[in-house]
């Protein structure tokens, strides 16, 4: 750690619009934050107190860029991709933060299920490979219907299920997930029944410190949003921690932020993903408002060898939900709402942030890339939650053509 009277140097991976409320807490905690993304345009660099130009998967060009900017921490938020060269970047510099070797198991798919399998956790069957000829017969042992996933990508992009073997369909879904993947390596896997949830945590010496257990909403495997509490059962929610904590044990991550997917069947819980990092679409800022404890802050704090206080947790979760804004149909964006106007639309929001402007080109909602923008909001039921996203989903006034 730096001096007291020197500003802590911290480095975030991302400059979207779901690191852009950590750069800016970052920069209002007094920190001299430094954002790092490929992309000159994004929104988080100019809220940053400086930025580098850098793809957040080139683990050895953040790596020179933290040495040449003498950075005391580094950390990401909202991006699997991004979180081997935090790993990276810790590992080499002696920095707080997950190791490279955890962060790789947690954000590559297949590697994950492998690890689940070595130390006898509950998975599910798959096959993985870069070549549909080479897994074919392995993929004909597990049990229909399976998914298709890209072994290194997020936001559900690629994804997609196969109910009945059909080989022509089974090749065209592995050639939609492998065009996602960085590496060309896709995860098939049998699809499990149950209860999907998803959440946030933070961990301190291998223990909770703060967890919220979200419900999710889905658009085909896409998310749509996220609304807590859950409804699961006390019983079923200590099911979901034991099975989150026995994967970080055996991980060896003890420390640091978590999003988590988990599907509950009904002779066992299993872990479908992990990161060490937060959620997207507004799972911080909706656990803030329910819970008071804010992971994104603890976060950063944590990457400066900092203690983040956790405030007691109430025992009843705060009814909260967050929604993703986008288009029904691929185009370009000829009008749509200003964050204000959405505000005095929907008194029940409290944070808003678009992804997009008038103008831009826009895709039809498949996956967690296709986004305009994300809402969040109070609401204290599920009836609730379907009535404000629909008012939400109106005073956006999303309008795109061709």
């Amino acid at each position: 750690m730096p001096p007291e009277h020197i500003q802590p140097r911290i480095m975030i991976l991302g400059a979207g619009i779901f690191q852009l409320p950590a750069i800016r807490k970052a920069v209002a905690a007094g920190y001299h934050a430094i954002s790092v993304d490929n992309i000159p345009g994004n929104v988080g660099h100019a809220a940053a107190s400086e930025f580098v130009i850098c793809s957040t998967v080139d683990r050895a060009g953040v790596l020179r860029a933290a040495q040449d900017l003498r950075v005391d921490g580094i950390c990401t938020f909202a991006s699997d991709v991004a979180a081997p060269s935090v790993g990276y970047v810790c590992d080499r510099l002696g920095l707080p933060g997950p190791s490279f070797a955890a962060a790789e198991i947690m954000t590559q798919k297949h590697r994950f299920r492998q690890f689940q399998l070595t130390h006898g956790l509950p998975a599910p069957r798959f096959a993985a490979g870069a070549d549909f000829e080479e897994i074919r017969e392995e993929l004909r042992q597990i049990c229909l219907p399976v998914v298709f996933k890209p072994a290194d990508s997020s936001g559900s992009r690629g994804v997609s299920k196969l109910e009945i073997w059909n080989e022509k369909r089974a090749r065209a879904a592995f050639a939609q997930a492998q065009s996602f993947s960085r590496s060309h390596t896709v995860c098939i896997e049998e699809f499990l029944p149950g209860t999907e949830v998803g959440g946030d945590a933070f961990l301190r010496d291998g223990d909770f410190a703060a967890i919220v257990i979200t419900e999710k909403h889905r658009h085909g495997f896409a998310v749509r949003g996220h609304r807590v509490p859950c409804g699961l059962s006390r019983d079923d929610q200590g099911q979901v921690r034991a099975a989150v904590l026995e994967v970080c044990r055996a991980l060896g991550y003890r420390c640091g932020p978590l999003n988590f997917d988990v599907m509950i069947g009904r002779d066992r819980t299993t872990v479908i993903e992990l990161s060490p990092r937060c959620g997207g679409n507004g799972l911080p800022a909706l656990v803030h408002r329910a819970t008071g404890a804010d992971l994104e802050r603890a976060t950063l704090d944590l990457a400066l060898g900092k203690e983040y206080r956790f405030p007691a947790v109430a025992p009843a979760v705060r009814g909260c939900g967050s929604l993703v804004i986008a288009s029904a149909r691929a185009g370009v964006i000829r009008g749509m709402a200003a964050p204000v106007e959405l505000h005095q639309a929907v008194p029940e929001v409290f944070a808003v942030v678009f992804a997009k402007k008038t103008g831009d080109r826009v895709a039809r909602f498949e996956h967690g890339g296709d986004i305009v923008g994300c809402g969040v909001f109070d609401c204290d039921s599920a009836q609730a939650y379907e009535r404000i996203c629909g008012k939400i989903q109106r005073a956006a006034a999303l309008v795109v053509g061709p």
